[in-house]
């Protein structure tokens, strides 16, 4: 009988704990908190009801990417969104929001972006909250790099369609549908949307020093439609699944906040089949432990994939290159290391200057990148206005 090696039982066993999720589970929110700062709550305050606010949610950054691979070209990147809105909550139950989403590059004469914001958010129930309109986008989501860019939430943060949040004692998620390309009947071109969703499910109680959890992470990203007139253009869907199981350890203590590990198996695939990806499924072994202090966050990741392909993902972890498609990397290996350091400088600001390191096994190259962030996110209280008046 062959030996097995311990990159081969971690495999075998991570195959094993994904198809017990896969058979039993919808699909799964990572416990780290990394990109805490770039987060909005998604929770109705009882005490807001009736009340009006401005709110502004500002986050500016800069990030210069020194890559050198065969993958992803480097580029740097850097300008401020901003998205000022008005909220009013109609009861304790109820929000209402619009507004308008900007994105500004720094020198450009023109704003890149400028979108409307309009949602209207319900809490059905006690733990479960229903969203038409804009989405709580981007880092919200909490995806795992593999299935999403990091850059996405500040190139492609403007998000709409359906959201439903839950938030139970054991279980938490967030499923959305991001409908990016509406048609009508003749348009010269294809229907496009996202559906994902984040979810954990807690072993134990979350008020627990030590949580137990099982995440599962998920994306389809569709192309297609009936009543329009690109008939010739074959329509796409490609998915990506993750779960696996995740270790939390908070620590009472004035520098060390928490400490965890997380361990997913990755899968992709092409479910439409019309063989325009050079691959119709892969895999791949997700691993990262992570320390959240009082200024410092520190996180690292092992990536071991196959065939891998994703959409939404992070280009580095692929197995096709995004910036020749004639080359391919079918067995990546990828090791992630990454350090935020971070000031609260008051309760509304954070600052943080991050640097990321990406080392590529198959060809021992080394990619970096390091940046700066400041957010700004807070509401300015206006008026009250009762319906009921």
């Amino acid at each position: 009988m062959k030996n097995l090696t311990l990159h081969e039982i971690y495999i075998i066993l991570m195959k094993f704990i994904s198809a017990i999720l896969f058979a039993f589970s919808p699909l799964f929110l990572l416990a780290q908190d990394f990109n805490e700062m770039f987060r909005t709550s998604s929770e109705i305050q009882a005490e807001d009801s009736n009340k009006v606010f401005f709110r502004i949610e500002n986050a500016n950054f800069f990030k210069n990417n020194e890559y050198f691979g065969v993958l992803e070209d480097g580029y740097t990147t850097l300008g401020s969104l901003l998205k000022p809105s008005f909220v009013y909550y109609p009861s304790s139950k109820s929000k209402l929001q619009a507004g308008v989403h900007l994105l500004k590059y720094f020198g450009t004469e023109k704003i890149s972006q400028v979108y409307p914001v309009f949602s209207f958010q319900v809490n059905v129930v006690k733990g479960l909250d229903v969203l038409l309109g804009s989405l709580y986008s981007g880092y919200n989501h909490g995806l795992i790099e593999p299935l999403y860019k990091p850059e996405r939430h500040f190139e492609n943060n403007w998000e709409n369609g359906v959201q439903i949040l839950t938030r139970y004692a054991r279980i938490k998620s967030d499923i959305w549908l991001n409908w990016e390309k509406f048609i009508l009947p003749g348009d010269p071109f294809k229907e496009e949307f996202t559906v994902g969703t984040n979810t954990q499910i807690f072993l134990n109680d979350t008020a627990s020093d030590f949580v137990f959890s099982i995440p599962v992470q998920g994306i389809v990203t569709h192309k297609g439609g009936q009543i329009d007139a690109a008939k010739d253009e074959p329509l796409e869907s490609l998915t990506n699944l993750a779960g696996g199981i995740s270790f939390l350890h908070k620590i009472k203590s004035d520098f060390i906040n928490s400490w965890g590990v997380n361990g997913m198996y990755v899968a992709s695939n092409d479910i439409s089949h019309t063989k325009l990806q050079p691959y119709i499924s892969g895999y791949g072994i997700f691993s990262e432990a992570w320390i959240n202090t009082k200024y410092v966050n520190l996180f690292a990741a092992y990536w071991d994939g196959n065939y891998f392909i994703a959409p939404r993902g992070e280009p580095l972890y692929s197995s096709v290159s995004v910036k020749d498609k004639g080359i391919f990397v079918p067995h990546n290996q990828l090791l992630t290391g990454k350090i935020g350091l971070k000031k609260k400088v008051h309760k509304d600001i954070t600052i943080e200057v991050r640097f990321e390191g990406y080392y590529e096994l198959y060809d021992k190259n080394f990619d970096y990148s390091y940046g700066i962030h400041i957010t700004f996110n807070r509401n300015f209280f206006l008026k009250k206005i009762n319906l009921n008046d």
